[in-house]
């Protein structure tokens, strides 16, 4: 009976969404894109079920299956154990370490209510959640600029290492579905001013829950955005550069914000944050599997000094020769494809004026650099690394097409 009323459910909004996508340019890929989807939330269960026996996504399934079972069973009790703080769940499974994943464990068990526990069951609604923010995200992009079909089709819908890490039950699923929405209304407003009431309530939601998993995302989010969105409300039509000064103070009042929002982003903490969790997640690296940094005693002097190989890692590592399983020399053949098209990429593009890149796409080139730099050093461990790129890799490989001179010659090949 719950596999019936689920599949019915599911199907359902599969078949509305579907339906609504009936003028996109992309249709053809909707239900292609949605199984590869689909499949990859199941395969990343079964990896982790049969193959490591451990990881985040076990020790979920255990805590929400507890909570749901605590909860009494009954749609009224779990909303009575949901209410409580995050630091009283927390302390039911000290393993998870972070209110922010109490908060992750409420959300699976909402939907372990509805699927009676079934890690494969929520499993597909986390991937088509995650999956109906990406379709979004790209549908969006190609309503402004038709040039951009093949990257966003590439990059959001078929990308390998962006689809697989992007579902299942990871926080990286919803956080995706969340941050990728709030990205598509951020282009529709900066592309035409307009904002509906429901857009700017369900944004609101969407912050509130990112904030509450992955409050790093959003202070990134806010620091690259919130200027752009200032200046463009404030002064739409204006081009003088002494105006500027909006976009300094957009930056200021987010400093300002974020300070005052979480104790991690004080001044004296943030770098203590930092070097905290890059020295944990060296102690759990094994030989060869995390990038190698230059030590230096100072943390800052050592963060500093580490920029460039931060970057670089965040946006290319691991490489195929620094893989030691076959997980991992897959991801790093990947990899090494995205820095030939990167190396493509810069041909051409030092001739371009940067005046005439769209604002929103700026925002999105300091928001892939800021944190590429910021989650290789806080994670130099190469399988964490991959899973926490999902947060930006895609705007990446989506820039890394886009315009890219011999992405144009493959595809114009093919049509021939």
């Amino acid at each position: 009976m719950i596999l019936l009323v689920n599949t019915i459910l599911l199907v359902t909004v599969v078949a509305i969404t579907y339906r609504d996508a009936s003028d996109s340019p992309i249709k053809i890929h909707f239900l292609i894109a949605l199984m590869a989807k689909l499949i990859s939330g199941i395969l990343l269960g079964v990896v982790y079920f049969y193959y490591y026996g451990s990881g985040d996504t076990l020790v979920y399934h255990e805590a929400a299956n507890y909570l749901t079972q605590s909860g009494g069973g009954t749609f009224l009790d779990l909303v009575s154990l949901i209410g409580k703080p995050d630091d009283a769940v927390l302390g039911l499974f000290p393993i998870l370490r972070e209110p922010r994943s109490a908060f992750f464990i409420k959300i699976i068990s909402v939907f372990y209510l509805l699927t009676s526990g079934s890690y494969w069951l929520t499993s597909i609604y986390f991937s088509l959640l995650s999956f109906l923010g990406s379709w979004f995200l790209a549908n969006t992009i190609i309503r402004f600029d038709q040039a951009a079909k093949i990257p966003a089709i590439i990059s959001f819908l078929y990308f390998p290492t962006f689809v697989f890490w992007s579902s299942g039950i990871l926080k990286e699923s919803i956080a995706w579905c969340c941050l990728s929405v709030i990205m598509a209304f951020f282009i529709i407003y900066i592309q035409t001013r307009k904002s509906s009431f429901w857009q700017l309530l369900l944004g609101v939601v969407l912050l509130y829950v990112l904030w509450s998993i992955k409050y790093h995302y959003v202070a990134v989010l806010a620091l690259c955005f919130f200027p752009v969105l200032l200046y463009r409300t404030f002064l739409p039509n204006s081009r003088r550069s002494g105006n500027y000064y909006l976009l300094f103070l957009g930056v200021i009042i987010v400093l300002i914000a974020l300070m005052l929002s979480h104790p991690n982003f004080q001044p004296g903490r943030i770098m203590i944050v930092i070097q905290e969790n890059h020295e944990f997640m060296k102690q759990m690296s094994g030989p060869g599997k995390s990038i190698q940094f230059v030590e230096i005693e100072s943390p800052l002097l050592k963060f500093i000094a580490n920029l460039p190989i931060s970057l670089f890692g965040g946006l290319f590592m691991p490489l195929p020769w620094q893989g030691v399983n076959i997980f991992a020399i897959a991801t790093g053949i990947l990899n090494f494809i995205i820095l030939l098209f990167f190396i493509g990429k810069l041909s051409p593009i030092f001739k371009k004026r940067i005046t005439r890149t769209p604002p929103w796409k700026l925002s999105m080139a300091f928001y892939i650099v800021i944190l590429a730099i910021l989650i290789a050093y806080a994670t130099p461990n190469f399988g964490t690394l991959e899973r926490y790129k999902i947060s930006y890799i895609g705007f990446f490989t989506f820039w890394i097409f886009y315009d890219n001179p011999y992405v144009i010659r493959i595809f114009r090949h093919k049509q021939q």
